[in-house]
């Protein structure tokens, strides 16, 4: 089965539909949930960026939260 794709009321192509069980991994560039939670509640607790930083193995300029 696909799926039409109009645009301004005329079919311009066809697409296969997604498949709903697949998916990519996150590139470890990225920050997980998990770190970004941590990068919040670690000033809070009085630790700095650049020790924060240090923790979570980034770039101090990765975990400078804004106020």
């Amino acid at each position: 089965m696909r799926y039409t794709i109009y645009r301004d009321g005329i079919a311009v192509k066809t697409v296969a539909p997604l498949d709903r069980l697949a998916f990519r991994e996150i590139s470890s560039r990225y920050l997980s949930d998990d770190k970004r939670i941590q990068i919040a509640d670690l000033p809070r607790d009085g630790v700095r960026a650049a020790k924060t930083a240090e923790q979570l193995n980034r770039a101090p300029s990765s975990v400078v939260v804004g106020r």
